[in-house]
């Protein structure tokens, strides 16, 4: 079994409960501004599923450098 964390990921996540609430469209922001782009957590889960059968990730943890600085 894999696990792909990701972690932040820029996405329109919540894009509902937004409305009328500072601290939910903050964290949006955050999420747009510090996550990875959803492309780049699809072309991880590629590359996992596209190893061969004796290799066994079971851990495959991504992050966005803009959420390190």
């Amino acid at each position: 079994m894999t696990t792909v964390a990701p972690g932040f990921v820029a996405t329109d996540l919540m894009a509902g409960d937004a409305v009328g609430r500072e601290d939910v469209a903050a964290f949006r922001e955050r999420m747009h501004a510090e996550g990875l782009a959803p492309e780049h957590v699809a072309a991880a889960v590629v590359h996992v599923l596209g190893l061969p059968p004796e290799v066994c990730v079971v851990e495959y943890a991504l992050t966005s450098t803009a959420k390190q600085q």
